[in-house]
């Protein structure tokens, strides 16, 4: 009987790390092809959830903005802008969430152009995967 409740100890201790070491619930990763150096232009906004981003992106690098959720939550938005001074591409994502947090449902996105003339393109996504979402975007000349 020991040994069974110590299976069962092991197996749920595994779970609630495994559960912990997921990098985000919402993870947006952003490829940098402009041929500068981009930053975060306005403060996010993280409705239902903890965010954290990169404050600025290099040339050819893909940074990533993640956001993991409030407990009790049913819903989550998020709204982050890049680029720099001239150029800058506008991203909004909000998801619906079940009572165990994990995403049922993509419900809106955009990654649009929102000052001069850059190419705001989505590489993938979003997908979800395990009750997590994934999704990749791209800003460039």
């Amino acid at each position: 009987m020991k040994s069974l409740i110590k299976k069962l100890c092991a197996a749920a201790a595994f779970f609630f790390v495994a559960k912990a070491a997921s990098a985000a619930d919402i993870s947006v990763s952003i490829n940098n092809t402009l041929g500068s150096t981009i930053g975060i232009q306005v403060t996010p906004t993280c409705n239902g959830a903890t965010c954290t981003w990169p404050s600025t992106i290099a040339n050819g690098a893909t940074g990533s903005f993640n956001a993991t959720f409030n407990s009790g939550i049913t819903s989550a938005q998020l709204i982050f802008e890049y680029g720099k001074s001239d150029v800058r591409c506008r991203g909004n994502i909000r998801v619906d969430v079940d009572a165990s947090g994990n995403v049922t449902n993509v419900a809106n996105t955009s990654w649009l152009r929102s000052w001069g003339t850059p190419t705001c393109s989505q590489l993938s996504g979003p997908t979800i995967s395990g009750g997590d979402v994934v999704w990749s975007l791209r800003m460039g000349p």
